[in-house]
């Protein structure tokens, strides 16, 4: 875990030192403060931008991810084993293309929202990093960012389950242009023993 952590310190280092340079010759630099970490029980994730680096610190494996948007992403393997992500269809419709930056000057939480439906889904807190990976962005954004997921998925690994069952309230508002997602996080297939709750909320367009 330390080398993972200095080589992630040596990058970043790195970055720095490149941002000088094109600094100087009139280019904008990437800046360091981009760079996210998640350091957690299982899981040592990395991201810069729509990058991710994520690492299983029990068997060492890593993916590296790079998110296109919210439905699209591309997994490379330390093999270079590639494979390409794409959601098979949005949760809720009725756009094929899901999920654009909510204004900052709009606080979503603040609309009347109508009751559309109630979504059941399960993941695997164990596997190979691959499985992990795709789960995450499977989850992506109806349950947060991917390092609250993953947060979520060593929170139930912790608990000792090695499946994670998700019930979901979904509603609509503005004419179906923002929609909230309040998820209820079990550890029994019976939808028992609840850990954890999120709401998160997504401007169709």
């Amino acid at each position: 875990m330390k080398k993972l952590k200095e080589f992630a310190m040596k990058i970043i280092s790195s970055i720095t030192v490149f941002g000088l340079i094109l600094s100087i010759i009139g280019v904008k630099p990437i800046s360091a403060a981009e760079i996210q970490e998640f350091d957690g029980d299982y899981f040592y994730l990395v991201q810069e931008g729509n990058k991710v680096t994520m690492t299983d610190k029990e068997s060492g494996e890593t993916v590296f991810i790079e998110i296109e948007d919210i439905n699209n992403a591309i997994l490379t393997l330390e093999d270079g084993t590639i494979t390409e992500y794409q959601r098979e269809a949005p949760i809720l419709k009725p756009t094929t293309r899901m999920g654009v930056p909510i204004p900052d000057y709009i606080d979503p939480s603040k609309f009347s929202y109508t009751y559309f439906q109630t979504t059941y889904t399960d993941t695997k807190t164990q596997g190979d990093i691959e499985s992990i990976a795709l789960g995450l962005l499977s989850f992506m954004p109806y349950f947060g960012g991917i390092f609250g997921i993953i947060g979520i998925i060593e929170t139930a690994r912790n608990l000792g389950a090695k499946t994670i069952w998700i019930k979901t309230k979904e509603y609509y508002a503005q004419g179906y242009m923002y929609y909230k997602y309040h998820s209820y996080f079990y550890t029994n297939s019976k939808y028992k023993n609840h850990f954890k709750d999120t709401i998160n909320y997504v401007k169709m367009w």
